[in-house]
């Protein structure tokens, strides 16, 4: 069976002390959407697209979370993708940056086991650096919540996530 490579978006700088503490310390990543189903036809194309890609994802697949801001966290390999069980927040009710606070955010987990060699912990990431951000990814190396990448692409972003020039500390968030 081919592994496939994935990044998946932490939208960390929008929760209140961060959101990637909470993914690293419980070996997970996570999408939304809550009551959306998990099969049949959807109106939300975020949704459909998000659902297609984590009804890929295969446990020992690799995946990076995209912290926003060209920041990267270690590879994780997938143990468990959690679409249709149990909802498991990751956010909790009042922790993000909103006017009117969101309930009970990301809970369709995608169980990792996070790498660490050659890889910095929880309180360090790697930002990528600008001769790797591609012509497309002016803004982002990820648009939508789940992105498929090659293993060209992945090969790159690891290296440049291994290499501790690229490594800072973790800054608080709000």
């Amino acid at each position: 069976m081919d592994k496939n490579y994935w990044i998946v978006i932490c939208p960390d700088p929008h929760v209140k002390g961060g959101l990637w503490p909470i993914w690293y310390d419980e070996g997970c990543l996570a999408i939304g959407w809550k009551n959306n189903s998990v099969s049949g036809p959807t109106k939300n194309n975020g949704w459909k697209l998000a659902r297609d890609r984590m009804m890929q994802m295969q446990p020992g697949d690799y995946v990076i979370p995209y912290l926003k801001n060209w920041r990267i966290g270690p590879v994780g390999t997938i143990a468990h993708v959690d679409l249709a069980d149990e909802w498991k927040p990751t956010v909790p009710t009042g922790r993000e940056n909103r006017k009117k606070p969101v309930t009970d955010r990301l809970g369709r987990r995608i169980e990792v086991e996070w790498w660490t060699s050659e890889m910095p912990g929880r309180n360090d990431i790697a930002v990528t650096p600008r001769k790797l951000r591609g012509k497309g990814e002016r803004v982002a190396l990820a648009r939508q919540a789940i992105v498929k990448l090659s293993y060209e692409r992945f090969k790159e972003i690891v290296g440049a996530r291994s290499d501790d020039r690229n490594w800072e500390k973790l800054k608080a968030v709000w």
